[in-house]
């Protein structure tokens, strides 16, 4: 049901944003223009790293999520969190873990937007993103869900139900592109002719259309073939293993396609304007600090959700 709710939002922002979409006669200065105020953020002084040092930032809280999931999203570790043997979660527990986690993850992505704008300065040419705007952002970056996903075929029977948690959580938190970035690109950019980077960012919006009109088979798919899975929760490994792989490789394709239409966006916005984005290194390091954090509380916090449901169900017994 919430895949259900989630992929109606996306398609029905989606559709709203096609009858914004109109074809203009803009010059490539008007169009970087308009793309700047998109992610502007300015430090106070000259000195603004390349567009390539916050997408290897970005790569670095991939990696380190991936090897969280690695760490602890084994179903091993998980059992030990929730103090529970059992191979199943309850339906209430799993709802909370991961309703807990979607605030974590947009706690931390509020923080993050705060530290990014106390870098920012305002000058007459670019003055700089609006909080909203540096929230959304980031809400926009690319996401580990793709390498957690294809990290899970290490031992697929272990590691499943954190990647499908996962998946699910940052499909819902991956709304705010249909609601705001990717329609907006979509219509700056819709033009015959602009430079590279330009195109890169068309690129990286037609992608993530192209992501909120498959999006509801994906769902649907995985709604309709989900029910067998939780009749073969007991019944031997293999045969799960084996049940969950369709879920496994359409999961590992859309994410992907998400993740390609968040990185196109991201570097052709940043290398549409290479001065634009200069957060100073005190707010990249705070932003480090708490992409370190979240991951690892994310993993735990799913863990102990599951445990307090489980208490509570035994006390009530």
């Amino acid at each position: 049901m919430v895949f259900a709710v989630a992929a109606f939002l996306r398609y029905s922002f989606f559709i709203v944003s096609l009858l914004s979409l109109c074809a203009g006669a803009e010059s490539d200065n008007d169009i970087r223009r308009k793309l700047t105020l998109l992610f502007a953020l300015n430090q106070h002084d000259s000195n603004c790293p390349p567009p390539s040092t916050p997408l290897l930032f970005l790569v670095a809280y991939i990696v380190f999520s991936g090897l969280v999931s690695l760490a602890l999203g084994s179903t091993t570790v998980r059992k030990r969190l929730a103090k529970n043997d059992s191979s199943t979660t309850p339906t209430q527990a799993r709802i909370v873990s991961i309703s807990g986690s979607l605030v974590l993850q947009v706690a931390a992505t509020v923080l993050t937007a705060l530290a990014l704008k106390s870098s920012s300065s305002e000058t007459a040419r670019y003055p700089g993103a609006p909080m909203s705007r540096v929230t959304i952002l980031w809400f926009s970056r690319p996401l580990a869900t793709t390498l957690v996903t294809w990290l899970s075929i290490f031992d697929h029977s272990i590691y499943r139900h954190n990647s499908e948690e996962i998946v699910l959580i940052d499909s819902i938190y991956s709304l705010v592109n249909s609601i705001y970035l990717f329609p907006s690109v979509a219509h700056i950019t819709n033009h015959r002719k602009m430079p590279p980077p330009t195109q890169m960012a068309r690129a990286g919006s037609a992608l993530g259309i192209l992501g909120l009109i498959l999006a509801p088979l994906w769902v649907w798919y995985c709604i309709r073939i989900y029910p067998s899975l939780e009749k073969l929760e007991r019944e031997n490994e293999v045969h799960q293993v084996c049940a969950s792989l369709p879920i496994f490789a359409t999961s590992l394709a859309w994410s992907g396609l998400w993740f390609l239409a968040c990185w196109l966006l991201w570097a052709g916005l940043l290398f549409s304007n290479t001065n634009a984005f200069c957060p100073t290194k005190s707010a990249m390091t705070k932003v480090t600090m708490i992409w370190l954090f979240t991951p690892v509380a994310d993993h735990i916090w799913r863990g102990i959700a599951t445990r307090k449901q489980k208490n509570e169900e035994d006390g009530g017994e």
